[in-house]
């Protein structure tokens, strides 16, 4: 091995500058990994499977590398909020990054000029003995078989990745004046791209491609599209995550949690690189596939705007989207006058309760209608009536068959509230229940049938009580035990929401440890373990919980 040269005289404007002959230049860097001082660099070479290159002999493997030491990539990467490490960097950034810190030949520190083209394709610039006006040359010309290795202090950032974060390339270009108006409009959607908090694609439509689209929607201006619709055009070109030209066009799901496969056509420009993630400039604003739905239908119908809201706020447009549903759609009038005006006063999970109550699983046009019970996606029940138009619950529907592709709006003049009351609230509430609601309070039944379902109950009333406790020799439920009691209302409650026309025949098991209770669905009886026979027609079915369904009867069951 030849001799280890160290010229350590210099002046403090003058950077040290080492001899090390003999290795090609990755083992020169190698060579000092020890220290601990180049390993980052070195990591990223073995990543990409390119130190044999580097390494090579001959002019065509003659190369220069302005090395960043591990402490200049800690700051790169606490900088680069998009990156934690070298593991979540996608390999063609990669590429770019070290490409971007080598030049072809052998350029030493004195014939670095003013400037050099790296392997990357983008000059570097040199002046003062730094690197792009960032990056101090600490040590310099540490000499290797097939070239130099110099030392810098920062990471070289190339124009891939970009020193802007999204929201400062959309605001600095003004191509892009109408996809930052846009967002503005939403001041969480310009948190999310400001660089304040985790790494996004940004697919960037032009002006060109705003107005192609304003012109298509029949608005006039971007300043007449509705917030909703506008959100989800948004959200449809936005992705979480770092996705690059070279995966960009595998399928994806977008912000708004819509598919996505993206026409490389439509990219003008790939690849502009931003401190939290990726811009790619696109020829045309991109429809998301929601708007070809009914929910689109919602959301370019005016009379639907407080609709549309409520359905981005609580983010349902994917779901409704794409599955076939049939939704009953207040107008802005019945949310009025249901004093439902400020959807921020409404909790998601109630907003999204009583949106559910609207909705139907299956494409239900106005021909096909049945009076009847019939299941929302919320699990309970809207009660349809059709001997005077269409009725739901107490609304009326005043425009049917607003049909899509994946099912029909009918716009209905209020807004369909879903039972409020537990199945214990409910009981609470009815004063005929009373005696039932006391039993399951000594029982300590209250919260399994509070949190718990759906159940169904079958509920005797007070009466059914009374005989009750004459046929065992006790004045009331002060004379029961909770032992007592809890087998015998447990005996009364099956697992699910079932109404009465979907009541199964045969045996059912019950929540009293599996102990069952025989239906006969052509009659409406409950044969009991000790061969009661008790019949259903003559109490009050299908009284609806929010956690089930409660059939009032007139005798109690005995297992």
């Amino acid at each position: 091995m030849l001799p280890l040269l160290v010229l350590t005289h210099c002046t403090e404007d003058e950077v040290d500058i080492r001899d090390k002959g003999g290795l090609p230049v990755v083992s020169v860097l190698n060579s000092f990994e020890s220290e601990g001082k180049f390993s980052t660099f070195y990591e990223i070479m073995t990543e990409l499977g390119v130190v044999a290159t580097y390494n090579g002999s001959g002019p065509r493997y003659d190369y220069t590398l302005f090395a960043p030491t591990n402490a200049a990539f800690d700051a790169f990467f606490a900088r680069y909020d998009v990156y934690d490490g070298i593991a979540d960097v996608p390999d063609a950034i990669l590429f770019d990054l070290l490409e971007y810190h080598i030049v072809p030949g052998t350029v030493g520190s004195g014939d670095l000029g003013s400037s050099q083209m790296t392997v990357q394709g983008s000059e570097i610039t040199f002046g003062n003995g730094m690197v792009n006006g960032t990056a101090n040359i600490t040590t310099a010309d540490r000499a290797a078989r097939n070239g130099f290795v110099h030392e810098i202090d920062a990471v070289l950032v190339p124009p891939t990745i970009g020193t802007q974060n999204l929201l400062e390339i959309a605001a600095s270009n003004s191509d892009f004046s109408s996809l930052v108006a846009a967002i503005s409009r939403f001041p969480d959607l310009v948190d999310l791209i400001d660089g304040e908090d985790g790494a996004y694609t940004v697919l960037a439509p032009t002006n060109a491609a705003f107005s192609a689209l304003l012109t298509s929607l029949g608005f006039g201006a971007l300043t007449d599209v509705p917030d909703p619709l506008l959100r989800v055009v948004l959200e449809y070109h936005l992705l979480d995550g770092v996705f690059t030209s070279g995966t960009i066009a595998d399928p994806q799901v977008t912000v708004g949690q819509e598919g996505l496969d993206l026409d490389l056509d439509l990219v003008s420009t790939p690849d502009l690189g931003a401190t939290n993630g990726v811009v790619h400039v696109l020829s045309e604003v991109l429809v998301p596939p929601s708007v070809g739905t009914v929910v689109g239908e919602i959301l370019l119908n005016p009379d639907f705007s407080t609709l549309a809201a409520s359905i981005v706020k609580v983010d349902l447009v994917a779901p409704l989207s794409t599955s076939t549903v049939t939704i009953f759609a207040p107008n802005n009038t019945a949310f009025a006058d249901a004093g439902i005006t400020d959807l921020n006063a409404v909790s998601d999970a109630d907003l999204t309760n009583i949106l559910t109550y609207h909705v139907l699983g299956a494409n239900v046009p106005s021909s096909d209608i049945e009076s009847g019970l019939a299941q929302t996606l919320n699990g309970a029940y809207v009660d349809i009536g059709t001997s005077s138009g269409v009725m739901v619950n107490m609304a009326s529907v005043v425009t049917a068959d607003i049909t899509s592709s994946n099912g029909v709006v009918h716009e209905i003049d209020d807004v369909l509230m879903p039972p409020a009351n537990d199945i214990v609230a409910l009981a609470s509430n009815t004063p005929s229940l009373s005696t039932l609601a006391s039993a399951v309070v000594k029982a300590d039944l209250v919260e399994d049938l509070q949190g718990g379902g759906p159940f169904t109950v079958f509920a005797p009333d007070n009466d059914a009580f009374a005989a009750l406790f004459t046929a065992l020799g006790v004045s009331g439920l002060d004379e029961l035990s909770a032992s007592q009691l809890r087998p015998i209302l447990l005996y009364h409650v099956v697992e699910g929401r079932v109404i009465s026309s979907e009541l199964p025949n045969g045996s059912v098991n019950t929540l009293n440890d599996g102990a069952d209770i025989n239906i006969n669905n052509a009659v409406f009886t409950i044969v009991t373990g000790t061969d009661q026979l008790v019949d259903l027609t003559g109490g009050t079915l299908n009284v609806q919980a929010s956690n089930g369904i409660v059939h009032i009867i007139d005798e109690v069951l005995l297992p």
